[in-house]
């Protein structure tokens, strides 16, 4: 990410409306809106010139979208070129009112 600071890439995401990407089907390929399912994204630097994002994505049948997607949807929102050095999935949380639960959470059980 030269030339843009972590805090300006996810200030830029945050605050777009739409965030459109291809997204691959069974069909072919198709537009797909993966803003309104960026729930939440925070990010800091590593050290020297590697940055990591925390992400919460909709993950589902209908709505999913694959870290790959949304780092394709920061390239082209950001103009950035963006290399994945790792991926690390922490956790599934599923919704219960207005709180974010591990699904593993008894409330889901």
């Amino acid at each position: 990410m030269p030339e843009k600071n972590i805090d300006g890439v996810i200030s830029e995401v945050l605050n777009r409306d739409r965030i459109i990407v291809l997204k691959k089907t069974k069909s072919g390929e198709k537009e797909f809106d993966i803003r309104p399912l960026i729930y939440e994204l925070t990010g800091g630097r590593n050290g020297g010139d590697s940055y990591f994002f925390n992400v919460l994505l909709a993950a589902g049948q209908e709505n999913n979208v694959r870290p790959e997607l949304f780092i394709t949807g920061v390239e082209t929102c950001t103009n950035s070129d963006i290399e994945i050095m790792r991926m690390h999935r922490i956790m599934l949380y599923g919704r219960a009112g207005d709180r974010w639960l591990p699904l593993d959470d008894g409330k889901f059980l």
